[in-house]
């Protein structure tokens, strides 16, 4: 695992937008109440969830240097932002990415690319993807896992930097106490396949298969990202889940199959 003092350049020299600072601003107390964990986990991104149930290596690839003048972007700016000309929906991607690993995040499977993401590691956040189906794509699997499930404070800066404001968000850091990081064998199922449902240069709707190996269950749940200041942004759902629903699925036709 990286240090969190570690950073990844982004391809070709361009600049990758967060907040200023290590730390975030704006901090809130959590509070927990009964449920929250399954509400959570039940609209979140779900992924592969490793055989022995333990931390994993957070995997990316070989680091670079950031420049120094890099312009982050402030919380304020992604709330303000524009949402850019309104351009045509682009054919489903109906082939799984190539170029793609997989390595263990808290236990969870996430898929990297050099091409698609992420490219850009700036202590827990991961970010530099790709504006493609395939970047979205990559962007909804880490984005869902990972304001969920990083452990310590460090989900509060996933949250400040790659999660689009709103009650969702709101609510995510309100109630995230609830959620154990550290859940049993089975609690996360494992992607198994996906769907592009929408997909333009501003904003991609996706769904996401995955198979929970304590019962065989495969569960569809839809993510939402929003590209906004060069990058990949989560929208969450007004629960603060990134699915509107997660609904089980009797197979994996009509999705493309893909997985660790």
């Amino acid at each position: 695992m990286l240090p969190r003092s570690s950073t990844l350049a982004s391809r070709g020299g361009r600049q990758r937008p967060w907040p200023a600072g290590g730390e975030p601003a704006g901090r809130r107390p959590a509070v927990a109440f009964a449920g929250v964990a399954l509400l959570l986990v039940a609209g979140a991104t779900v992924a592969l969830l490793g055989d022995d149930g333990s931390p994993g290596s957070s995997g990316a690839p070989p680091a670079k240097t950031v420049p120094a003048d890099i312009q982050w972007t402030t919380d304020a700016a992604l709330a303000d932002a524009a949402p850019g000309p309104v351009e045509a929906v682009v054919e489903p991607l109906l082939v799984a990415p190539e170029d793609v690993t997989w390595q263990l995040f808290m236990g969870v499977a996430l898929p990297y690319s050099p091409t698609f993401g992420p490219t850009v590691v700036y202590g827990p956040v991961y970010g530099g993807f790709e504006r493609s189906q395939s970047g979205a794509l990559l962007a909804a699997v880490h984005l869902g896992v990972r304001y969920l499930l990083t452990p310590g404070e460090g989900w509060r800066e996933v949250l400040d930097r790659q999660v689009l404001p709103g009650a969702g968000r709101d609510a995510f850091a309100r109630n995230r106490t609830g959620i154990d990081p550290q859940a049993p064998p089975g609690t996360y199922g494992q992607i198994a396949g996906f769907r592009i449902v929408t997909f333009t240069p501003q904003v991609a709707v996706v769904q996401l298969v995955s198979r929970f190996s304590s019962s065989g269950v495969l569960q569809v749940s839809t993510t939402t990202v929003r590209w906004i200041d060069d990058d990949w942004r989560l929208q969450l759902q007004p629960d603060g889940g990134t699915s509107p629903t997660a609904q089980a699925v009797p197979s994996l036709d009509g999705f493309v199959v893909w997985g660790a």
